[in-house]
């Protein structure tokens, strides 16, 4: 297990280690802090926002859990702020009305815990959006 050096390596740590340890299998692929996984006319993406108010004024930082949709037959949203590579987003507390709004942590974090609860948040959120995934292109093909 690689050890952070300090609170600006741990995300970025912490998200390799999910990757290896769960998302892998699961069949996501990770571009750095964006994970994607293929279901079939679209791609379900997560991405693990770092807070801006992150600095060594703090002693605990956070992170945000946006979760979008590409559909691989609309043209690309490359440069959309909100989640690029997008067409649809939002937070995944959302959709997981359970998930926080935010995560906070420190050097002492348990990662292992913050995984195992990570990991099932993003598969019920695969799960709502699979549900939901008509609704969501009719309104956004109906914009």
């Amino acid at each position: 297990m690689q050890q952070p050096h300090g609170l600006k390596d741990w995300l970025p740590c912490f998200l390799s280690e999910f990757q290896r340890g769960w998302l892998k299998e699961k069949e996501f692929r990770k571009n750095r802090q964006t994970f994607s996984r293929d279901r079939g006319p679209y791609w379900e993406r997560f991405h693990f926002q770092a807070s801006s108010q992150n600095n060594r004024s703090v002693s605990r930082w956070r992170f945000y859990v946006n979760v979008g949709i590409e559909f691989k037959d609309l043209p690309k949203q490359l440069r959309w702020s909100l989640f690029p590579n997008t067409h649809w987003s939002s937070r995944i507390n959302h959709l997981v009305p359970e998930a926080p709004y935010h995560w906070e942590y420190d050097l002492q974090t348990d990662r292992q815990l913050l995984a195992l609860s990570l990991i099932v948040l993003v598969e019920s959120a695969s799960v709502v959006m699979a549900k939901e995934i008509h609704e969501i292109r009719r309104q956004l093909v109906a914009r």
